[in-house]
């Protein structure tokens, strides 16, 4: 198993768009859609289209998991380190279900 930890960043770029970097480098674009039921729209930074998402949180993590070439494991997202610690433990007791942070 391998167990990577990364820091994200959003920033605003234009009403309505927000860049996402790791490591000071742009890794992807989210922007809000007209669909109201899928109203975030994600995309690569070389212009490839992820799709709409159901909230920022789903659309950057669909960007980390492309630009990083994650095709199967878990993704646990959160500032809490206790909460952190505790999906960790679910994820190695659940099996490679994926998890939804909501």
């Amino acid at each position: 198993m391998k167990v990577t930890s990364a820091t994200l960043v959003c920033e605003k770029i234009h009403t309505g768009i927000h860049s996402v970097s790791e490591n000071d480098n742009v890794i992807g674009y989210i922007a809000k859609t007209k669909n109201d039921e899928l109203p975030v729209g994600a995309v690569l930074a070389d212009g490839t289209d992820l799709g709409e998402f159901d909230c920022p949180n789903c659309a950057v993590k669909e960007i980390y998991r492309k630009a990083n070439n994650i095709t199967d494991g878990h993704l646990i997202t959160s500032d809490e380190k206790k909460e952190m610690l505790l999906a960790f433990m679910m994820a190695m007791l659940g099996g490679s279900e994926e998890r939804t942070t909501h």
